[in-house]
């Protein structure tokens, strides 16, 4: 049986866990330090007040600029990634809680952000509810409630993967997709080097026809570049340059 904390014990305790001032001093905004150091001057008679106004109004002036900078910086951020999704987007429940109208709901905000940041692609990526279904994965015959449910997830993304790789994917991604998103496929080592064996001659006619699909492909997206995202764009240069 464990000894219980002594009172002492307890008391060092509680004071370790309180925040040290350094910890507290941190969480005070940086413009709040040059407001108090205005206010100080001023209460002190180092400037007189009108300056000090024109110093707090200049300085707000610049702090607000350098926000709505910092903001827009973001928000041109993530409308990047919106139009760089070039594949099916799952849209699992946040927590158990969560009902299947929210989850709907959040699929139609992807739907709209997907559309809004130009992507050529919106109006073929799937979007895809997989809500949390507490009956069937907690009483129900899968069983383990969440935990389970996480790992139907993963499943499901790479099943919507696959799908999309073999039916709607447009062409000149599925390279791409195959390579950065789809997993290898597991393999014998041995097996592999036998089966390359027996090929012979033939390997070398598969490489060169592979190079010569992948530089037609490529020059087919510079030649028209329009409409395609820059990550196609890139891959396209990658593979010219990899000739």
């Amino acid at each position: 049986m464990e000894n219980a904390a002594t009172p002492l014990q307890n008391q060092n305790k509680s004071v370790q866990d309180k925040p040290t001032l350094l910890q507290d001093l941190s969480k005070i905004p940086t413009n709040a330090y040059a407001v108090l150091i205005v206010v100080a001057f001023v209460a002190f008679g180092a400037i007189p007040i009108p300056i000090g106004l024109a110093l707090l109004v200049i300085g707000y002036v610049i702090w607000n600029k350098w926000e709505n900078e910092k903001a827009m910086r973001e928000a041109k951020a993530r409308a990047a990634t919106y139009a760089n999704i070039h594949g099916p987007v799952i849209v699992p429940s946040i927590h158990p809680n969560e009902t299947v109208i929210q989850v709907e709901a959040r699929c139609q905000e992807w739907r709209e952000q997907i559309e809004l940041s130009g992507n050529p692609y919106a109006s073929k990526i799937p979007i895809i509810a997989f809500p949390y279904d507490p009956v069937l994965m907690d009483t129900g015959e899968f069983g383990g409630g969440w935990t389970v449910y996480e790992k139907r997830v993963s499943e499901k993304r790479h099943i919507e993967n696959v799908r999309w790789h073999e039916g709607r994917c447009p062409a000149e991604l599925k390279q791409w997709f195959a390579s950065n998103v789809l997993p290898a496929p597991k393999a014998d080592p041995a097996r592999v080097a036998s089966e390359l064996a027996k090929l012979g001659h033939m390997r070398a006619t598969t490489f060169v026809a592979a190079q010569a699909g992948r530089l037609d492909w490529a020059k087919k997206i510079l030649a028209n570049p329009e409409g395609r995202t820059p990550t196609v764009i890139q891959m396209a240069k990658n593979a010219m340059g990899a000739a």
